[in-house]
């Protein structure tokens, strides 16, 4: 079970909270403070769990600094305000490292699958193209089999 409170602040109280809740991965934004990270690494070590680190609106130099960590799934996510009011967004290129697993989030659909392919993400995390469906089962099942499709 993935926690994504975005933790940016108040790390340890955070994510201990998610992990004595059940949860097996908590996220933390990648625009935090270095110290942050640190605190999430070390609090998900203490309980066995995992960090997902969060690439929202991060700058090259913190990305640079993230690649360095292991044991992390990093996540590239386009925001919800970009999809709904503009601004569009992209992916970009694969952004985990090889001791990191890669998550990919944000207006994923059956249109843009083939896109995120390309990335070779270990976590799809889909949301709206499923959950505003009329039939979500239906929704969720084509996506997946345009996924397996596409390798």
């Amino acid at each position: 079970m993935v926690a994504d409170i975005k933790t940016f602040d108040n790390a340890k109280y955070e994510f201990e909270l998610c992990f004595r809740a059940g949860a097996d991965i908590a996220t933390v934004m990648g625009a935090a403070p270095p110290v942050t990270l640190r605190t999430c690494m070390d609090t998900a070590g203490q309980f066995g769990r995992q960090v997902m680190v969060d690439l929202l609106n991060t700058q090259a130099h913190q990305q640079a600094e993230i690649a360095r960590l292991e044991n992390i799934i990093v996540c590239q996510h386009i925001s919800k305000d970009q999809q709904e009011e503009g601004g569009g967004g992209t992916w970009g290129r694969r952004a985990a490292s090889h001791s990191q697993q890669l998550a990919v989030a944000g207006g994923i659909s059956l249109e843009n699958l083939a896109a995120v392919r390309a990335l070779q993400p270990d976590v799809l995390i889909i949301g709206s193209a499923i959950s505003k469906a009329s039939d979500p089962l239906l929704a969720a099942q084509k996506i997946k089999e345009t996924w397996e499709a596409l390798k």
